[in-house]
């Protein structure tokens, strides 16, 4: 259990900080300067065709 605690309080934020730029925890703070602070993803809200859909992901990796 003190295994446990300890990475969860110390070893987890702390990796999150220094090697996650977004963010998991409500009150996460990131310290990465090489990633860019605004990423647009991709978004199929607006298409209504599967097969345009389906198109695109054979195109894209994920």
């Amino acid at each position: 259990m003190k295994v446990f605690k300890y990475i969860v309080s110390d070893v987890s934020p702390e990796d999150k900080k220094l090697y996650n730029p977004e963010k998991i925890f409500k009150n996460q703070e990131s310290t990465m300067t090489s990633f860019p602070k605004s990423i647009p993803y991709g978004n199929m809200d607006g298409i209504r065709d599967i097969a345009k859909k389906e198109a695109l992901l054979d195109k894209w990796m994920h």
